[in-house]
């Protein structure tokens, strides 16, 4: 949704209330304009909300944000209607209208700090995941540019054999692997370099992924 498009939804809501409010002949008693005053809140509730559940900078992350959303519209729908039912109906007494329309609202604020914490705990976890894949992606990425520049038929099978081994390792690295994706990312750099020796390197890069993997293994 838009916000442009959501200011001009809440403008309308904000319109239709008033004329509700204040066209239907209800008391204007103590109760009438506590239920006005929390319907109100309920329309201005949700610009912050939807501010901050559309506010993510990635599609995903706005996308996490539609529960917070459902939440506050929900929170929107039920408060206008308890609250032009406490106007419409005689004899209720203040004190039971500010309870139930606090209820409401603090129902919906623990919802919505529930709903954030887990969208931002989601984000926080694929940002480490990206991180910690973020080696075996790279490397692979390095070989196959190598891979496209490589004239020498031999080298460039190896290459491919290569590119092949990376892409079904593990990619989840730490900080245990440190020392031989160094290694690793090191030999690779050389291989451009190699000469007639490339073979040789390729074949080495070849047996530290393959420890790697040993290790990945091991540290589960």
């Amino acid at each position: 949704m838009k916000k442009r498009s959501g200011y001009l939804i809440l403008t309308i809501v904000l319109i239709v209330f008033a004329v509700i409010t204040f066209a239907a002949p209800f008391e204007k008693t103590p109760v009438f304009w506590v239920s006005f005053v929390f319907g109100l809140l309920a329309i201005c509730f949700q610009i912050p909300l939807w501010n901050k559940a559309l506010g993510g900078e990635t599609l995903k992350s706005k996308f996490l944000g539609f529960p917070v959303l459902h939440i506050g519209v929900a929170y929107l729908i039920i408060q206008l209607i308890v609250s032009i039912i406490m106007m419409a109906v005689p004899g209720i007494s203040l004190w039971i209208a500010i309870i139930v329309d606090v209820i409401i609202l603090a129902i919906t604020c623990i919802l919505v700090t529930s709903g954030d914490v887990a969208r931002t705990a989601i984000e926080e976890t694929e940002e480490k995941i990206q991180a910690k894949t973020s080696f075996i992606k790279g490397l692979r990425a390095d070989v196959d540019a190598l891979l496209s520049k490589e004239a020498d038929t031999e080298v460039r099978e190896a290459l491919r054999k290569l590119s092949d081994e990376i892409r079904y390792s593990d990619p989840m690295s730490s900080s245990a692997l440190e020392n031989i994706e160094a290694e690793i990312t090191e030999k690779l750099i050389s291989v451009s370099t190699a000469g007639e020796n490339k073979m040789n390197v390729i074949s080495e890069i070849s047996g530290l992924i393959k420890q790697r993997n040993i290790k990945c293994k091991a540290l589960k």
